[in-house]
């Protein structure tokens, strides 16, 4: 397992069509926007309440949690308007016995619905396999989000099953959470959509 790719320096990773990136202080508004959104709030697992006063305070958190390894924050952009924040990727809970961490990630609302969010995962499921070596990849989401279970499921993920009504989430209660995986044994029988050559710089 190649840490290093993650957490020595902060990982740029492309193909023709999506890069993946540092999000920058300037995309505060659209990071705003995006965990504001009341469908993305209903249906996510994380929570997380931002406004232009507490934005930078992300931003170093964001920083802080990279320097210490525990988690990394992507913005997902389109090489044709790069300037322009489409969501985020966040990989976190590194278990070195098992080497695997977790995947989440999160569109704007205006660019769902247009197979982005499968082709940012996509190209980070394939970063973690290829450089980072990772041996699984772990996702779960409410039970009742199939949106979110049709884009891990379009991306080779398998679903595990559900864990009815035994997650307690501080802003929804109890809920049913369900889990999905993508392991490197997967590679062999799966055909992943990598679409075009992946550039990936430190």
């Amino acid at each position: 397992m190649n840490i290093k790719w993650l957490f020595d320096t902060y990982p740029f990773i492309k193909n023709e069509k999506i890069t993946l990136c540092k999000p920058q202080p300037t995309e505060g508004d659209a990071i705003i926007e995006l965990f504001s959104d009341k469908e993305l709030v209903k249906l996510s697992r994380r929570t997380l309440k931002l406004d232009n006063y507490n934005i930078s305070s992300f931003f170093r958190q964001m920083e802080i949690s990279f320097t210490s390894k525990r988690s990394l924050l992507l913005g997902i952009f389109k090489n044709d308007n790069i300037n322009e924040l489409l969501g985020v990727i966040i990989i976190d809970n590194l278990d070195v016995n098992t080497e695997s961490m977790d995947i989440d990630l999160y569109l704007r609302k205006k660019y769902r619905n247009k197979n982005l969010a499968v082709a940012a995962l996509n190209i980070a499921v394939s970063f973690l396999f290829e450089r980072v070596e990772l041996k699984r990849i772990a996702a779960s989401a409410l039970a009742e989000n199939k949106v979110y279970e049709d884009i891990l499921l379009s991306s080779g993920f398998t679903k595990e099953g559900v864990c009815r009504r035994g997650v307690y989430l501080q802003d929804k209660g109890v809920v049913s959470m369900a889990y999905y995986s993508f392991i490197s044994d997967d590679l062999i029988d799966e055909d992943m959509e990598t679409d075009d050559s992946k550039d990936y710089y430190l």
